[in-house]
């Protein structure tokens, strides 16, 4: 099982546009089993994932600088607390920013 106070932890996980959670890399077992064991696809999770990737406006259509721009917001937010689901939007923005270049 991947504790989440393993400061690697969230770098072992991939989340799909519909708030799903896989292993980044598919033959990452514990990965595969702490998405099991702790149920991280139940419906109700992925749906809120899904609501807050729309809300952070991962989506649109955005230039580099505006997706540099949300990841700095996401990453460092000014009033420290951490965003819901802050994992799963920067996955989302690192993608969108990738496929920029």
């Amino acid at each position: 099982m991947i504790s989440p106070l393993d400061i690697n932890c969230s770098a072992r996980f991939a989340f799909t546009e519909y708030g799903r959670v896989k292993p980044k890399d598919e033959s990452d077992e514990g990965a595969r089993y702490t998405i099991d064991i702790l149920n991280l696809n139940d419906e109700k999770l992925c749906s809120a994932r899904e609501i807050a990737l729309w809300e952070a406006d991962v989506f649109s259509t955005k230039t580099k600088e505006e997706y540099l721009q949300l990841i700095e917001k996401y990453s460092r937010p000014a009033s420290g607390k951490l965003t819901a689901f802050c994992d799963a939007i920067l996955f989302q923005l690192r993608k969108g920013l990738e496929e920029c270049d």
